[in-house]
C-alpha cells in the first residue's frame, strides 16, 4: 500500500470532519440571533445551515467511501491473499466444517486484539452483540 495515498485519503476525510464546525457556527448565529429576538436573521442562518449541512454531509461521505475504498478494502485483500493454503485433500468433512467455520465467523476472541487508537484501549467484542 502507498503511503502517499494513504496519507492524502485520511487528510482528505479529516478536512471533511473538519468543515462541519462550520454547522457549530451557524447554530452559534441562530442562537445569538434567538436571544435577541431577532427572528428574521434567525431564519436566514437556520436556512444557510439547511442549504450548508447536506453538502458538508456529502463531502464527508465521498471521503470516507474513498478512504475505505482506497485503504480498508485493499488491506483486507491483502490480508486474504496472504493466508496459507488450506489442502482440502488432506482434511476430511469435519475439519474442512471447522477450518470454514473459524474462516467465516470467526470467534469473539479472534477479535480481540483489535485495537481501537481512538478509544485508546482494547474493544471488548463480547460485550459489543457483535454477530449475536
Amino acid at each position: 500500500m502507498n503511503y502517499e495515498k494513504v496519507w492524502q485519503r485520511m487528510n482528505a476525510l479529516e478536512e471533511a470532519f473538519n468543515r462541519i464546525g462550520s454547522v457549530e457556527f451557524l447554530i452559534e448565529k441562530i442562537d445569538d440571533h434567538l436571544s435577541k429576538d431577532n427572528v428574521e436573521e434567525a431564519k436566514v442562518a437556520l436556512h444557510a445551515l439547511k442549504a450548508f449541512l447536506p453538502v458538508l454531509v456529502e463531502d464527508y461521505d465521498e471521503a470516507s467511501r474513498k478512504a475505505w475504498n482506497d485503504i480498508v478494502l485493499p488491506t483486507k485483500t491483502e490480508e486474504i491473499r496472504n493466508r496459507p493454503v488450506f489442502d482440502l485433500d488432506a482434511k476430511n468433512y469435519n475439519e474442512i466444517c471447522q477450518y470454514l467455520n473459524e474462516e467465516m465467523y470467526p470467534t469473539h476472541a479472534d477479535y480481540n486484539s483489535f485495537y481501537d487508537e481512538s478509544m485508546n484501549e482494547t474493544v471488548d467484542w463480547e460485550h459489543m452483540n457483535v454477530g449475536k
